[in-house]
């Protein structure tokens, strides 16, 4: 039997952090996932943190049947690196954050700031107003020179699948790349994702904001996936900072670190790969 995946659930007990763990708990029913539950002491004392995460520690236990883990984990105001470090030494398959912040800006707060610069695993970022759909429709966007980092998402094909999810993907090309050479990748792509709709889109450096908007406003997206390092990560990392209170997105943001050893490795198929996976019913 395949083991549970470790996913952090980062909270300040806000809206935004609800609807972070409304998102997980929707997976949870499904997936195989253990929930590790992470504060950062900010406004509370270490005693009304406590008392928050054990009711929600419990809560949790009583609502996700099977053989999950709900594990809890306090820091110390001003402890973000620490915190960080955390993080990136535990190795979770996903950190889930659900952040309103402080400031001016909703979702831009500076723990966030700070975690999506320090960061090395996957981050998934929450908006309060992100709705919960058994269908989602992602847009999937990178350079054509990083293409090979696309195989990543085989680690969720799973997730993928079950959610009956559809594809849009945003490659950003150079003149330079042959007609036979986007075709022989919309070739691979289509092989990855056999049996999902899947709309790849070659777009040129200038072309690429424009289709963005149009993708957002025409497929009602659930989802963005970027990948670290990327142009489109820098693009979001710019749009996420110029977030306000009174303007929230809806779709979530997937933001993929990919080292070339775990590509190799599930390209050739090989064993001891992290996958999320459906439960056992």
């Amino acid at each position: 039997m395949k083991s549970n995946i470790r996913v952090s659930f980062c909270t300040d007990f806000s809206e935004t952090a609800n609807a972070a763990l409304e998102m997980i708990l929707f997976n949870a029913w499904s997936f195989k996932i253990d929930i590790y539950i992470i504060h950062l002491l900010e406004d509370l004392t270490y005693k009304e943190a406590k008392q928050k995460l054990d009711a929600l520690q419990t809560d949790l236990n009583h609502s996700i049947c099977g053989s999950r883990e709900v594990n809890v984990r306090i820091f110390e105001k001003g402890h973000k690196l620490e915190l960080i470090t955390h993080l990136n030494e535990s190795n979770y398959f996903l950190n889930v954050v659900g952040l309103d912040g402080q400031g001016h800006t909703d979702g831009q707060g500076s723990f966030l700031k700070t975690l999506y610069q320090y960061l090395k695993g996957g981050l998934v970022v929450v908006p309060k107003n992100h709705e919960v759909s058994i269908e989602n429709k992602l847009l999937i966007a990178l350079e054509y020179n990083n293409i090979e980092r696309i195989h990543y998402l085989m680690k969720v094909r799973s997730f993928l699948y079950f959610n009956f999810s559809k594809l849009n993907i945003l490659i950003r090309v150079s003149d330079e790349v042959s007609l036979g050479d986007k075709e022989q990748t919309k070739e691979v792509i289509e092989d990855l994702f056999a049996g999902l709709e899947c709309e790849i889109i070659f777009q040129s450096p200038k072309g690429c904001t424009e289709s963005m908007r149009r993708l957002f406003k025409e497929k009602k997206l659930n989802y963005t996936v970027v990948f670290k390092g990327d142009y489109f990560d820098n693009h979001f990392i710019d749009v996420m900072s110029k977030r306000t209170k009174c303007i929230q997105p809806k779709e979530m943001l997937l933001r993929v670190c990919t080292a070339k050893r775990i590509i190799s490795a599930i390209k050739e198929n090989q064993e001891g790969v992290e996958k999320m996976e459906l439960r056992d019913f």
